[in-house]
């Protein structure tokens, strides 16, 4: 019986979810004409609207695409290891010259200084690293690892905030802003 429940619940929320996201209703949601160009892998996860292309980041052809599509967006998001996408011109500081408007949202392990900088950042690593699994358990038992992904999802949770606030700062100052921010943080 609450299976069921659960299962008619989310079927009311997902229709209601289509109605929101369909053509007629689209420009009145809050985010209507914002564009995002996310380069992340795995961590974003939710594909549901999105116009994807695979590009060569090594082909010359393929970074001049990326680089049109970057001074029509209005937010551009990874989660590279620092300093990666510099040697193909998808850095910061070379993207903002082509776009004074972009909001720039780095997604890392561990920020982009200091000594673990070049370290990939995983989930239950960052549990792990910081603490968070020693609470979860049993109280004389070896440290258990959270049922969810909660360090992927506060840092999601976190950058979604930093961009809107970025994007409102951008409203009244015309330009974009660099937001750095990793798992580690959450």
């Amino acid at each position: 019986m609450r299976p069921a429940v659960v299962r008619d619940g989310w079927r009311r929320s997902s229709r209601t979810m289509k109605r929101y996201a369909s053509s007629s209703n689209a420009d009145s949601l809050p985010l209507a004409g914002v564009k995002v160009l996310d380069m992340t892998r795995v961590l974003a996860g939710v594909n549901r609207n999105k116009k994807s292309i695979g590009l060569p980041f090594k082909d010359p052809a393929g970074v001049a695409i990326l680089k049109k599509l970057v001074s029509t967006c209005d937010v551009f998001v990874e989660n590279y290891i620092p300093d990666s996408l510099k040697k193909y011109g998808q850095d910061y500081d070379t993207l903002q010259a082509t776009n004074l408007r972009l909001v720039y949202a780095s997604i890392t392990g561990y920020r982009q200084t200091g000594p673990y900088r070049k370290r990939a950042g995983y989930d239950v690593m960052v549990e792990a690293e910081t603490g968070l699994m020693h609470i979860t358990g049993t109280r004389d038992g070896p440290p258990v690892k959270i049922g969810v992904a909660v360090t992927n999802l506060t840092t999601t949770l976190y950058t979604s905030n930093a961009i809107m606030a970025a994007l409102l700062s951008r409203a009244k100052s015309g330009r974009g802003q660099y937001i750095d921010i990793a798992l580690s943080d959450a």
